[in-house]
């Protein structure tokens, strides 16, 4: 890390009397010190968190260890590999999605792109525990996991590896609502993926506890 120490002088550093012909100078009176980035891999947490902004990010390709230790799934067109999603390397744990007899307006989105929207409105209604243990999700120091989207979590599964699933653990939560056109199915059913079979997405009652992958952006 260089550090160039840049010296502000107080406002009255340099007094020209134009009158006198002379100038005066003032002893610096604050020194403030500016960091710069060496792009030489050796980086603090605070530093990764925000590295994919500056002139050290890394170009990451699909399947990848992304900057928080997941897999990078999903690459941003035309950013060469800097900004994508990557999933995370830890489960959740069993939850329910929770909110149940209750249609959560703004949820049922189910494209890329789009989970995070799903998240925000789930965390903000407040009934998900399945939201709420990716909120309080923290792997290798990144907390700013969210719950994806319907098409996410498949495009996740189809590129993480992942052990076969144990019976009664074979489906992953997804942020997206089911929206069909069943009133009684959009109160009390959320989309999941099967882990083995990602083709088969799945509407089931929110009060089932099942298993997640958060993932991020970056």
């Amino acid at each position: 890390m260089n550090k160039l120490n840049m010296i502000i002088l107080a406002a009255s550093i340099l007094n020209v009397a134009h009158a006198e012909g002379y100038s005066t100078y003032e002893e610096p009176t604050q020194e403030l010190e500016v960091d710069f980035l060496d792009c030489n891999g050796d980086y603090t947490l605070e530093q990764r968190k925000t590295l994919q902004e500056t002139d050290c990010a890394i170009q990451y390709e699909i399947g990848d260890t992304g900057p928080a230790g997941g897999t990078v799934f999903y690459l941003v067109s035309g950013s060469n590999g800097t900004h994508g999603m990557e999933s995370s390397p830890v489960e959740t744990g069993m939850f329910s999605w929770g909110c149940l007899d209750t249609d959560i307006k703004g949820t049922g989105n189910k494209g890329i792109g789009e989970g995070k929207g799903n998240f925000n409105v789930l965390i903000a209604k407040g009934c998900s525990p399945i939201a709420k243990a990716v909120q309080e999700h923290c792997v290798n120091g990144f907390n700013d996991w969210y719950l994806g989207s319907r098409d996410e979590i498949e495009l996740m599964l189809n590129t993480t590896s992942l052990p076969t699933p144990d019976a009664g653990h074979d489906y992953y939560w997804t942020s997206s609502q089911y929206d069909g056109f069943y009133p009684l199915w959009v109160e009390e059913n959320a989309h999941v993926i099967h882990l083995e079979y990602t083709e088969m997405s799945l509407h089931i009652w929110k009060g089932h506890a099942y298993n997640t992958l958060p993932i991020r952006n970056f």
